[in-house]
């Protein structure tokens, strides 16, 4: 007992001398990427295969323990039309992750997602004709943050303007059944489980504190 009461007030200590940055950011993001279409067309009784390209739009959110990521990130995800048919995708969850640079004007995070998707088709001559589907996402994420307008308040409070890069893959944890807009399963039909790569241009800004 007395080892682990040791153990832990060493690990509380090295932590306390080494926790040196506390503070947060927040971004816009605007991409290109590509999420899996299989079984939409079956879905809607209809042979033609559905492009997996997406224009990405969203937002997200980041506090800083030192090194350590804790935020959260959504987005809306839209397909090109095809014909009379409209699919939208949807996400978003908690974030947690490192700075694997951690340097004054640069950072790397390196974060896992846990969140929930969506996905809505609208088909028909006026779109009339919904299905949905639902589920849980994980994934992870790369976002290279450079800041562009560096403005040090003091020596121990920093901030600025900053612009990313962010790479991020997912995929749904289960599969999920579709449904219309009145509710009803699609029965023998296949659940749809998509997957996703999204890279972004963001932008935002952060501050954080030295202590």
């Amino acid at each position: 007992m007395k080892l682990f009461n040791f153990t832990f007030l060493l690990c509380c200590s090295c932590f306390a001398c080494y926790a040196q940055r506390f503070g947060g950011g927040g971004y816009f993001k605007i991409g290109y990427g590509w999420v899996t279409t299989t079984g939409i067309n079956q879905a809607l009784s209809t042979p033609t295969q559905f492009s997996t390209s997406v224009f990405n739009l969203g937002g997200g959110g980041y506090s800083y323990l030192n090194r350590l990521i804790l935020g959260g990130s959504g987005a809306v995800m839209l397909s090109n039309s095809k014909g009379d048919t409209l699919i939208i995708h949807g996400g978003g969850g908690f974030e947690f992750g490192y700075d694997v640079l951690s340097k004054p004007t640069t950072q790397l995070h390196a974060t896992l997602l846990l969140g929930g998707r969506g996905t809505n088709v609208q088909a028909g001559p006026n779109k009339s004709n919904h299905i949905s589907s639902n589920g849980v996402m994980v994934g992870a994420t790369l976002h290279l943050l450079q800041h562009v307008v560096f403005s040090p308040k003091d020596e121990k409070k920093i901030g600025g303007f900053q612009i990313g890069l962010r790479i991020s893959a997912w995929t749904s944890l289960l599969s999920s059944s579709w449904k219309r807009n009145d509710g009803l399963k699609l029965t023998r039909i296949e659940s749809y489980q998509p997957s996703a790569i999204i890279i972004s241009a963001t932008f935002g800004g952060a501050g954080f504190r030295i202590q």
